[in-house]
């Protein structure tokens, strides 16, 4: 059976034969596929190492607002010591002053 581009005139022939074939085209697609494979895997990579600084990072934030709230506690009870003294010191000059 022919071809039907045989019908055609030779100029069409040679613009067939400029078209590659689908042997090299296979061979560039498998070399994109294995670039694409390589990046896909620093991309997997780069991830996991971004994970391990991230769980870093929190564990150091959740250390120091932990450390933050020990500290605020520790503000709120000396607030309320310094309030106590100062109502037992001015409870007396008030009451000295108003007799």
């Amino acid at each position: 059976m022919n071809n039907p581009l045989d019908v055609w005139p030779n100029a069409w022939k040679s613009l067939q034969q400029m078209i590659p074939g689908n042997s090299r085209h296979d061979e560039e697609l498998h070399e994109r596929i294995g670039a694409l494979e390589q990046q896909v895997t620093r991309l997997e990579q780069e991830s996991q190492w971004r994970g391990i600084e991230l769980n870093t990072t929190i564990e150091r934030n959740a250390e120091r607002d932990r450390h933050v709230r020990e500290w605020t506690l520790a503000d709120k009870i000396t607030a309320l010591v310094l309030f106590v003294i100062a109502v037992g010191v001015l409870v007396p000059v008030f009451l000295t002053v108003a007799s």
